[in-house]
């Protein structure tokens, strides 16, 4: 089973670095370390995504915070 996953591991971590990614995203309610380790050797970054506002309260100004945090998310990672 492990074999597996790091097989798999390695598939994506090429398929990053052919890509040349800059990023890849995770969202707040996975483990970041997943990904950190896929991006480990690809020279891209990694950020994080909310885009279901889970960790947003709700109220009349969610859309909008969610739609900042969004941005946010992009611009920290991206620039």
């Amino acid at each position: 089973r492990h074999g597996v996953r790091a097989a798999r591991m390695s598939e994506i971590r090429e398929k990053i670095k052919n890509a040349k990614a800059a990023c890849v995203f995770h969202e707040p309610q996975f483990d970041p370390k997943i990904v950190a380790n896929l991006i480990e050797g690809t020279g891209a970054k990694t950020g994080t995504l909310d885009p279901e506002g889970a960790l947003l309260s709700q109220g009349p100004e969610l859309y909008f915070q969610l739609m900042d945090n969004v941005a946010k998310g992009l611009e920290g990672c991206l620039i």
